[in-house]
Protein backbone atom coordinates (compact mmCIF):
# COMPACT_ATOMS: atom_id res chain seq x y z
CA UNK A 1 0.00 0.00 0.00
CA UNK A 2 2.94 2.25 0.62
CA UNK A 3 3.46 1.99 -3.44
CA UNK A 4 0.05 3.83 -3.95
CA UNK A 5 1.05 6.84 -1.25
CA UNK A 6 4.25 7.01 -2.70
CA UNK A 7 2.92 6.98 -6.94
CA UNK A 8 0.41 9.84 -5.72
CA UNK A 9 2.88 12.23 -3.75
CA UNK A 10 5.56 11.65 -6.74
CA UNK A 11 2.69 12.69 -9.15
CA UNK A 12 1.94 15.68 -6.94
CA UNK A 13 5.56 16.99 -6.95
CA UNK A 14 5.79 16.10 -10.70
CA UNK A 15 2.13 18.19 -11.68
CA UNK A 16 2.50 20.90 -9.19
CA UNK A 17 6.01 21.18 -8.86
CA UNK A 18 6.41 21.40 -4.81
CA UNK A 19 5.92 18.73 -2.22
CA UNK A 20 2.13 18.03 -1.15
CA UNK A 21 0.76 20.26 2.10
CA UNK A 22 -0.51 18.26 4.90
CA UNK A 23 -3.85 18.55 3.86
CA UNK A 24 -3.29 17.16 0.54
CA UNK A 25 -1.46 14.33 2.24
CA UNK A 26 -4.43 13.73 4.30
CA UNK A 27 -6.41 13.49 1.31
CA UNK A 28 -4.19 11.01 -0.47
CA UNK A 29 -3.98 8.69 3.15
CA UNK A 30 -8.17 8.92 3.53
CA UNK A 31 -8.81 9.22 -0.22
CA UNK A 32 -6.80 6.16 -1.65
CA UNK A 33 -4.70 4.27 1.12
CA UNK A 34 -7.17 3.82 3.33
CA UNK A 35 -9.88 2.35 0.86
CA UNK A 36 -7.10 0.14 -0.47
CA UNK A 37 -6.87 -1.65 2.73
CA UNK A 38 -10.57 -1.65 3.09
CA UNK A 39 -11.00 1.12 5.26
CA UNK A 40 -13.58 3.68 4.62
CA UNK A 41 -12.35 7.42 4.33
CA UNK A 42 -11.96 9.37 8.07
CA UNK A 43 -14.91 11.51 8.83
Amino acid sequence: MADIGEALVTKHLIDKGAPPTDETLEAIVDQAILPAVGFGPRA
